[in-house]
């Protein structure tokens, strides 16, 4: 933790799905009701491949790994990136919420004049709908959406351009992530990376190179109240 004392920190950066908001498990099985529909094919439940990526990748992936052949086009992928979210949406209404003690968080950053930001490999309109239905809209003036960038998770550029639209360098944010591809990303990008095991085990954020890893929220704040 010593490394974030010396750290010059003026602002947090939060990942979305799994971060701010309990929604993996729904996004995931999205995903599952998209192949059966479309190719007949059940995809498990083990989704590490793809956690963390945007969804036009994650499709590309699932596909390569479950042999769908001919493997779908560009153009037809992208439709399904946009039936996928529809299913996510129709699977979510009033079922999101968000983690215990994030709230208080977010009060604390604002007492310590931090600027926030949410970075997501999500859809913009898969942000501000996870963002309303939780009531955390108002706590981040700032989303950054995969889909305003060249490059999606493990690169670094939805964290850089979070960064850029709050006017501080990487480096002076912390970013929360609770996927693999997030922290590498969050790394690439200079920032401090924190992992948030909702997700992925303590053992692999920290393999996947987290400066520091917690398992809750209130774990976060204590860290936060004595080194920020």
């Amino acid at each position: 933790m010593e490394q974030l004392k010396n750290r010059n920190i003026k602002g947090i950066i939060f990942d979305c799905d799994g971060v701010l908001v309990d929604s993996e498990p729904l996004s995931c099985y999205s995903l599952n009701v998209l192949f059966n529909r479309h190719f007949n094919t059940e995809i498990g439940t083990n989704y590490d491949s793809v956690l963390g990526k945007s969804t036009i990748d994650a499709i590309t992936i699932l596909c390569q790994l479950n042999n769908i052949e001919p493997l779908p086009s560009k153009e037809v992928i992208e439709k399904l990136s946009i039936e996928k979210e529809e299913i996510y949406f129709e699977l979510t209404l009033n079922n999101l919420k968000t983690f215990p003690n994030l709230i208080k968080v977010l009060e604390f950053a604002q007492t310590k004049n931090l600027k926030l930001a949410v970075a997501s490999s999500g859809a913009l309109k898969k942000i501000n709908f996870s963002l309303t239905q939780t009531q955390l809209t108002s706590y981040f003036p700032v989303i950054t959406s995969v889909e305003e960038v060249q490059r999606g998770k493990p690169h670094p550029d939805v964290f850089q351009e979070a960064a850029r639209r709050i006017n501080l360098a990487p480096e002076e944010c912390i970013v929360i992530e609770d996927s693999i591809s997030g922290i590498k990303a969050a790394l690439a990008s200079g920032s401090f990376a924190i992992g948030l095991a909702t997700t992925f085990s303590i053992d692999k954020l920290i393999e996947a190179g987290a400066i520091i890893v917690v398992s809750d929220y209130e774990q976060l704040l204590s860290y936060f109240i004595e080194f920020i």
